[in-house]
Parts: C-alpha cells; sequence; structure tokens
C-alpha cells in the first residue's frame, strides 16, 4: 500500500502540471481570439472613420491627388473635404488659360488631376510645382458663381501657397479612347485629355460669349466647351474630324444643349483643336453623322 502511495505521489506532480498547462493554454486562446476581435472590430471601424490616406497605398508618399477625390462612403462627398493638404503635380492649364489675368490653373500626378483656385500665380505649363491648401468642393454659389469656368460639383484646392520645384516636366495630354470617355467623363475630372477622330456636330449653343459643341464618334457623344477668353477658333467643320484636347470640367450650360451641369472638354487655345482628315464615305455613314445631318 505504502509502495501505491509512492507512485501515486511520483505520479500526480505531473498530472497536476498538464491540468496547469492546459489552463494556461486554454486562456491564452481566449485571450488571443479576443484581441483578435478587437482588432477586426477597431479596423472595421476605423476604415469607416479615418479617411483614406495616400500613405495607405503604394502611391508615393504625402498627400496625393489621386486621393483626394475618394469617396469611401458612397455620400457624394470626397473623404478628406476641408482638410488641409499639400500635394505636388505638373501644370497643364496655366492661370491664364481661360481668363487674362485669371487664378485659376490645373495640375496633374500621374493619372489624376485637380483645380487650385485663389491666388494668381505667374506658372508655365510644365512646371511642377507643390500646392498648399483647404480641399474644397465648388458647388455652385458656394466657392465660384455658378457662370463662367466654375467647375460645378468639382474637387479643387484653396491655395494656401504655391511654390515652384521645377520646370519643364512632361505635360503631354492623356490619350483617351472616346467611348470611354463617353461612358464616364468624370473619370478623368480635372486632367488634360487628347481624343481623335471626333465629329461635330452643325450646332453652336452660345452662353454669353462662351461657346458649347457636341462632338461625336460613331454612336457617342461627348461635349465640347470653349471660353471666349481662349481666342478658340469655334467654326468646326462639320466635314472634318478633329483630335481635341483640353480640362476636363463640370459647367452650367445651356438648357438646350445637354442637362446641366455637365462633363465638357475645354480647350486652351486652337492647338488644341487640330483638324485631321476629310470624312470618308465609310465615316459619313456612321451614327455620328447621322445626327450631324439630321439633328439641329
Amino acid at each position: 500500500m505504502q509502495m501505491i502511495r509512492s507512485k501515486l505521489h511520483k505520479i500526480n506532480p505531473g498530472a497536476k502540471t498538464k491540468i496547469r498547462l492546459a489552463t494556461v493554454l486554454r486562456s491564452s486562446g481566449l485571450v488571443l481570439l479576443f484581441l483578435l476581435f478587437l482588432n477586426s472590430f477597431a479596423q472595421a471601424h476605423l476604415t469607416k472613420l479615418r479617411p483614406f490616406r495616400a500613405t495607405d497605398t503604394d502611391l508615393s508618399g504625402g498627400d496625393h491627388i489621386c486621393d483626394f477625390r475618394r469617396d469611401s462612403n458612397n455620400d457624394g462627398r470626397p473623404d478628406r473635404l476641408g482638410d488641409f493638404v499639400s500635394t505636388s503635380g505638373t501644370i497643364i492649364a496655366e492661370p491664364s488659360t481661360y481668363e487674362t489675368g485669371g487664378w485659376l490653373f490645373w495640375i496633374r500626378s500621374d493619372a489624376c488631376g485637380l483645380l487650385i483656385y485663389g491666388e494668381q500665380e505667374s506658372l508655365e505649363l510644365g512646371d511642377s510645382v507643390e500646392v498648399r491648401g483647404w480641399l474644397r468642393y465648388t458647388n455652385g454659389n458656394y466657392f465660384f458663381p455658378e457662370t463662367g469656368l466654375a467647375t460645378l460639383g468639382d474637387v479643387a484646392i484653396e491655395n494656401a501657397g504655391v511654390s515652384r520645384i521645377k520646370s519643364d516636366c512632361n505635360h503631354d495630354p492623356l490619350d483617351v479612347d472616346p467611348h470611354e470617355f463617353a461612358h464616364d467623363p468624370e473619370a478623368f475630372a480635372g486632367n488634360l485629355v487628347r481624343i481623335g477622330f471626333l465629329e461635330p456636330g452643325r450646332r453652336i449653343y452660345r452662353q454669353g460669349e462662351d461657346a458649347y459643341v457636341r462632338l461625336y464618334y460613331a454612336s457617342d457623344s461627348l461635349n465640347l466647351y470653349i471660353d471666349a477668353d481662349t481666342g478658340c477658333d469655334i467654326d468646326l467643320d462639320p466635314s472634318r474630324c478633329f483630335v481635341v484636347t483640353g480640362i476636363v470640367v463640370r459647367m452650367k450650360t445651356p438648357p438646350q444643349f445637354a442637362p446641366s451641369p455637365a462633363w465638357c472638354i475645354a480647350p486652351r487655345g486652337d492647338q488644341d483643336l487640330i483638324a485631321i482628315e476629310q470624312h470618308s464615305e465609310r465615316q459619313a455613314t456612321s451614327w455620328g453623322m447621322l445626327k450631324i445631318l439630321f439633328l439641329p
């Protein structure tokens, strides 16, 4: 009997250790699960509350133009609206482009473009600049009147300081497929685009000294906005195709032209409207040409 007690005494410490270890492991597992739950909960809520930042992506550090239009909760307002931001880009439309002595200019970084407004600046095409200011939303009378080159409903930076970094940077337009643009012009908002083989309509819609023309490509139509201050020749020959370059802006349009406001391509000068060829018989039978021939 003494021998049995002795053996049991030798066995029990190990058994107690195993039980104690199992308890610890069970407790650790519960703690780990609880921590994972807290982490998931925090991430889910932080994602909703925290505005998206460019540093969360593969984009180069700091505030990036491509980040400023992001609307993660689909409420129609950019996540970073009202934030003081510092970003950089290349000038694609100078301040005097759409108004002599004006103070609106556009910059681009990668495939994203943005309007800057608020201070007259001495800048040239191709200047690489750093811009500081508040992210705003230009919606009618809130920042701009509903006339002129007021980009209604578009994102912009209220200029609080511009620094030129260098000059003579690439400022070539983005070559865009006309069907892709017609399907979703807002995807190119604020950027400088170039679209080819467009057939102008015969009718010019005027609003003050400015003009609007509809452009066609096969079954698609696009809007052309010509600011009088650019000096563009609006006598577009409907028997020719054109390569059109310009900034994509959202404009208040004449009621007969298109539902207002509408996304338009705004040429910066005559160099942005290039006639390339006469219509061939094949082109003359396109749906775009039929619209030109029979619609006002």
